[in-house]
């Protein structure tokens, strides 16, 4: 089964059932990758579920003829909270870092680690860069470049971008103009990064982050997201006829607010869509938004 194309579709309907067993807690899955989230309001109530959680979890995984490899089971506690985890007599520590689905997620979701490592990984490309560019013209290095850099820059970017500080921010932006002076050759620092956006005809990487996390609101408030993903920021939407363009959000949770919160960053995009963009397609809301922020005509 390893390796087909129907083993990922036929594991899932196979362990379908895990959801309802772990009633208090959420199951996300993608392929053959699960994760179990458990919350609670103190850290007494969330061992206590954690613990029931994981008995329940083990106990069905049996039932079906399968063994949780403990190598493999990972946990990460967000929230500031640090204490070890018993799993079939085996004392289990919290990590720090968690890799889901090629994301580096961290206990205090800082998103340092993921952009560090990204941005490394960026520069170890920068010397190949520097050959392909030597027997490529420049047009055909840039749609490398956009294959094999910026998508990687960009991947999941709507889920991580979203909540990154000024200096993450700048990180990211110095090795992405580092890699457009690579393809541009300007080894004497000759161009500022206004010119090598227009000399390559690329956007800043604000910008790109802007419009994928745009699409991604968009298709959560017209239901073309994750029901569950949908229904949760959905229900903290209203409309205001005083704003026609303007769908704005609010959030009733103590523990996070401020400029953080993820409703005020919902809000930080849809009041900048200065478009009519109620009852638009998919297709003619990315058509509007590549106007509003084209800087090349």
């Amino acid at each position: 089964m390893q390796g087909s194309v129907l083993g990922p579709t036929l594991f899932n309907i196979y362990v379908s059932e895990l959801g309802d067993k772990l009633k208090s807690s959420k199951v996300v899955s993608y392929a053959d990758d699960s994760y179990v989230v458990v919350t609670a309001n103190d850290e007494d109530g969330l061992k206590l579920a954690l613990t029931s959680t994981l008995k329940t979890h083990f106990e069905w995984l049996e039932s079906i003829g399968m063994k949780c490899n403990m190598s493999k089971t990972e946990i990460i506690l967000f929230g500031g909270l640090s204490f070890d985890i018993e799993l079939q007599g085996c004392f289990v520590k919290p990590l720090d870092t968690m890799k889901v689905l090629g994301i580096t997620l961290d206990k205090d979701l800082s998103w340092e680690p993921f952009v560090t490592k990204l941005t490394n990984k960026v520069r170890s490309l920068i010397f190949s860069l520097r050959y392909v560019r030597k027997h490529l013209s420049l047009t055909d290095t840039i749609k490398i470049v956009k294959a094999q850099i910026i998508s990687k820059m960009t991947y999941a970017s709507p889920i991580w971008s979203i909540s990154l500080g000024y200096r993450l921010r700048e990180k990211l932006k110095s090795v992405y103009y580092l890699v457009l002076r690579t393809i541009l050759r300007d080894f004497e620092l000759k161009y500022n990064r206004r010119k090598m956006l227009s000399i390559t005809k690329t956007e800043d990487i604000e910008t790109i982050f802007f419009k994928r996390t745009s699409v991604f609101i968009y298709n959560i408030i017209y239901n073309l997201a994750p029901t569950n993903l949908t229904m949760i920021f959905l229900s903290k939407s209203y409309y205001n006829e005083r704003h026609p363009n303007q769908i704005f959000f609010f959030d009733t949770s103590r523990s996070r607010v401020g400029k953080k919160c993820i409703t005020n960053m919902l809000n930080n995009y849809t009041t900048k869509w200065k478009f009519e963009w109620f009852g638009l397609d998919l297709l003619n809301f990315k058509r509007e938004l590549n106007s509003q922020f084209n800087p090349f005509g």
